[in-house]
């Protein structure tokens, strides 16, 4: 291979490798872009990492675990109540720059033919980096699965998220 041969070969192989890199921009506030893998310093249910896709739909970021978060539980009467994975859905911005997303964290609970969907308050921010915060208020189980009405709210967490 003659010198300039390898040398427009060693810029390919560069400026193919530039291209490669799909790690999002870092974020300098909350109006950036979220999409990508997140992993939060909270495990699991099942004790392995909580981690979470942020996926943009139409008007919102939308959370979806990447762990078992499902879960069959029985109600009082001690039948089979399913809870299907939970979203976690942050309003997009209207302005920027943006302190904070808001939004909330929704699960649907079935049992038989009824559906309840529980939601609670959830917020993004400390949005710096690849790292953002994120306070949440686990959804309960409803006392009452055919009237939809929700169980006592669990207390609120702070998770901190990290871009994978």
């Amino acid at each position: 291979m003659t010198r300039a041969a390898a040398r427009v070969a060693a810029l390919a192989a560069a400026i193919a490798g530039a291209g490669c890199d799909r790690r999002a921009p870092s974020l300098d506030d909350c109006s950036g872009d979220l999409d990508g893998l997140w992993r939060a310093d909270a495990p699991a249910p099942d004790g392995g990492p909580r981690r979470y896709h942020a996926l943009l739909g139409p008007t919102s970021w939308e959370l979806f675990p990447i762990f078992d978060d499902a879960s069959v539980d029985v109600d009082a009467a001690g039948g089979p109540r399913r809870a299907a994975p939970a979203v976690i859905e942050l309003a997009r911005p209207t302005a920027t720059p943006a302190a904070e997303l808001t939004g909330t964290w929704e699960r649907r609970y079935e049992q038989g033919g009824a559906t309840c969907v529980v939601a609670t308050p959830a917020r993004a921010w400390g949005c710096q980096g690849h790292t953002l915060h994120l306070d949440v208020t686990p959804p309960a189980p409803p006392v009452d699965l055919a009237a939809c009405v929700a169980g006592p709210a669990a207390p609120a967490v702070t998770w901190i998220l990290r871009r994978e």
